[in-house]
Parts: structure tokens; C-alpha cells; sequence
């Protein structure tokens, strides 16, 4: 709700059943739509980002990443900067990163 999600339908949430007693829990996914403008400040918080600092970062927390995982970490993040340097919105790189269908 803080996102204001304009996109949230049953299509876009999780069923999951936790635990040994089989606790249902709904995990909100496709945030495409979630803050769709480009204010200097998100500009410039996406042009800073640095996906080997980061990696390093969480390593250093105890996290394993394995290569495959730091290679794509690394391309989404090359994909948001190119996207931010052209003015496209959150939304719209949301829609560029995500395809239709298993398929597609």
C-alpha cells in the first residue's frame, strides 16, 4: 500500500502455506506500477547504483552468491541504469524486464 501499487489483483499475489500447520500467507508480487515518477532523486539514486559494491556488500554480510546469481544481479542493474539515463519510469522498466508468458 505504501508503494500505491496501481497494478494489485489476484493475478499478482502468491499463496503460500508456511510451516508445519500449513498457514496461509499472500505475498504481493508485480510491482511495475509502483512510483511512476521520475523525480531528480530517483534519477540520480539509479545512475549511483553499483552492482559490485553491492555484491561485495553482501558478501561481506554472510550472504552466497554464486556467480550466476552476481551475473544477473549485475545485468538488471546495468538494465535500470541505461533505463534511468533515458527518463524512463519505474513502471516502464518494470514492463521492459517482465514478459507475458513462460513462452515469450
Amino acid at each position: 500500500m505504501r508503494l500505491a501499487n496501481a497494478h494489485r489483483h489476484a493475478g499478482n499475489i502468491l499463496v503460500h502455506k508456511e510451516g508445519e500447520e500449513g498457514r496461509i500467507v499472500l505475498i504481493p508480487i508485480n510491482h511495475g506500477y509502483c512510483l511512476r515518477e521520475n523525480s531528480p532523486n530517483t534519477i540520480a539514486y539509479r545512475k549511483s547504483l553499483d552492482a559490485a559494491k553491492n555484491t561485495q556488500l553482501l558478501k561481506f554480510y554472510g550472504w552466497k552468491i554464486t556467480r550466476e546469481c552476481a551475473g544477473v544481479f549485475h545485468l538488471s542493474t546495468m538494465v535500470l541504469k541505461k533505463c534511468a539515463e533515458r527518463g524512463l519510469t519505474f513502471c516502464a522498466i518494470g514492463s521492459i524486464m517482465c514478459r507475458g508468458s513462460n513462452e515469450e
